[in-house]
């Protein structure tokens, strides 16, 4: 399955900064590549269920506990159908040049930390077509 990888213009902001251009990289992921995705969460949250059965007490909030989180893991990757590859630009703060992969599901609006600085930065993009 051929994975369709978009560079889009787009913009990085910070309070007291002015705004500098970077370029945004994304993966069109498939539906069978999220629902393989999906699978594996609940595949290993399944086998991590079984063995917190076998502690005691703790299993009546471990077990739920871990079911639950595995399913909300696995809804999570099946709606990551744009999925943020890479970002690469100038930091409006600090200047230095970014190349970072945030990683997670592509939003027009999101945030995400310089790695030099530690500030908290905006990335404010428009949605692929």
């Amino acid at each position: 399955m051929p994975v369709e990888t978009t560079s889009l213009p787009a913009s990085i902001e910070i309070f007291g900064a002015t705004p500098t251009s970077v370029v945004v990289s994304i993966v069109r992921q498939p539906l069978a590549s999220r629902l393989a995705r999906a699978a594996m969460a609940l595949a290993l949250a399944l086998p991590l269920a079984v063995a917190a059965v076998f502690i005691p007490l703790a299993h009546f909030v471990l077990v739920p506990g871990v079911l639950v989180a595995g399913g909300v893991i696995a809804a999570i990757r099946l709606r990551e159908d744009w999925r943020l590859a890479r970002v690469q630009g100038p930091c409006p703060r600090c200047g230095q040049p970014l190349d970072v992969a945030p990683g997670g599901r592509f939003q027009p609006r999101r945030t995400f930390e310089c790695p030099r600085c530690l500030n908290t930065l905006t990335l404010v993009a428009s949605p692929p077509s």
